[in-house]
């Protein structure tokens, strides 16, 4: 049984205009592409994904484009992080419908450009995520998948409240999925 709730789905749930102490989130737009670039440029930063043949703007073009599919079909997605002392892009976090071992899980999925990591930005924005599925009546659960290599990554599910609960394939990837109930 999947603990994941999809009559609630279609509801507009996306996180535009919330608010951390330091971060603002909003929509991605196509705007964002030559930002999300330097992400895709970054070679410790793509360590964990695959361009999928394709060069940094074409799949930061095409993962966009995956997140303004999610907003129609889900109400929410990755959202764009605005620093809200600057102004800058400083990354990516939100809420993501995934299929993982055959259940349909809400994972909160973070990536942040390479000049912003280390700051803490990931963790704030992922508790958040975390909260608003839960206040929302999302899931009983969220999860995030983190190659066991990724020690960043699992910093965050970690400062999340979230434990590894096993090993799983997701794309090409060996996954890890952690996971955090609603308490």
């Amino acid at each position: 049984m999947s603990l994941f709730k999809p009559s609630l789905v279609k509801f507009a749930f996306r996180l535009e205009n919330a608010q951390t102490e330091r971060l603002t989130f909003r929509s991605l737009t196509l705007n964002d592409v030559d930002e999300w670039t330097k992400f895709a440029s970054n070679k410790l930063s793509m360590k964990f994904f695959d361009l999928d043949g394709l060069s940094p703007n074409a799949f930061s073009e095409s993962w966009i484009m995956r997140q303004l599919a999610r907003y129609d079909d889900y109400g929410y997605g990755l959202a764009a992080l605005i620093e809200k002392n600057t102004g800058n892009f400083v990354g990516q976090c939100g809420l993501l419908t995934q299929e993982v071992n055959g259940k349909t899980e809400i994972e909160v999925g973070y990536s942040l450009l390479p000049d912003h990591q280390g700051k803490g930005f990931a963790s704030e924005a992922a508790i958040f995520c975390k909260e608003f599925a839960f206040a929302n009546k999302l899931a009983d659960s969220v999860i995030s998948l983190i190659h066991p290599e990724n020690q960043r990554s699992i910093r965050v599910a970690e400062k999340n409240g979230m434990k590894p609960e096993g090993m799983t394939k997701y794309k090409q990837f060996d996954v890890v999925v952690y996971r955090v109930y609603n308490r």
